[in-house]
């Protein structure tokens, strides 16, 4: 999982910060992507107010839907076209491309075992017997 270089210094991450007004907006962030490492996607489901206090793990003090306003006006997410209470991570999927596309890939099957490619190149002369 990887973080944009100076991503706490990015205008996205400031302005969220600024809007949801809390020193740790960090850690709602790295929570939001750890979702998406859990999930093994760049797009998340949060249904209402009460999902994402519990996917960011935000304290009492912070609401639900001022945080997704939040997240939604600094552009850290984004809503998915036709597809309701998901939403693109979207500095997760710029910086974990590479992640992103081994979780596909092993989901169609990835590539096959060493040995499988080993055995499958193997060229087997059979010599015939002299006598």
């Amino acid at each position: 999982m990887i973080f944009e270089t100076n991503f706490h210094r990015s205008a996205s991450f400031l302005r969220f910060k600024k809007d949801i007004d809390a020193p740790q907006a960090l850690e709602y962030i790295f929570s939001l992507f750890s979702l998406c490492r859990t999930t093994k996607s760049c797009q998340v489901t949060l249904k209402d107010a009460f999902d994402f206090e519990c996917a960011l793990g935000l304290p009492a003090h912070i609401d639900g839907d001022a945080c997704k306003e939040a997240l939604l006006r600094s552009e850290i997410i984004k809503p998915v076209l036709d597809a309701p209470n998901v939403y693109n991570v979207v500095p997760f999927e710029k910086e974990n491309g590479k992640l992103l596309a081994s979780w596909k890939n092993g989901k169609a099957g990835g590539a096959p075992k060493h040995d499988a490619i080993k055995n499958a190149t193997k060229v087997t002369q059979v010599e015939e017997d002299p006598f």
